[in-house]
């Protein structure tokens, strides 16, 4: 498994709020996690972080726990608010024990 970001955006909505908008997907020939592991706990989901600079969040979490990602670009859509000035930073960032992690950073424009 491994784990990556693709179709990052961020969108004006007006009145300083924003979408931020991003897929994590896995890009590896098995998944993040195997049925057995999910089924008794013992497998961690990914870890899906919105970071903030300059801004705040207004809908959605800051924390994302993807329970896991099917081989071969199984994702996930994530999506969220946030309330900021033009230039303010944003980023995503997805991580796993066992496939990697990943991260995208953009700013509110």
């Amino acid at each position: 498994p491994r784990v990556g970001i693709r179709e990052a955006s961020v969108k004006a909505l007006g009145e300083g709020l924003w979408e931020v908008a991003a897929t994590v997907f896995n890009e590896g020939e098995l998944p993040t996690a195997l049925s057995h592991g999910t089924r008794t706990g013992r497998a961690r989901a990914v870890r899906v972080d919105l970071v903030l600079d300059g801004a705040t969040l207004v809908s959605g979490k800051e924390v994302t726990q993807v329970k896991g990602l099917a081989a071969l670009n199984g994702q996930s859509e994530l999506r969220w608010v946030v309330k900021g000035p033009a230039g303010a930073r944003v980023g995503v960032k997805a991580e796993t024990d066992k496939a990697g992690q990943a991260e995208w950073n953009g700013e509110l424009k």
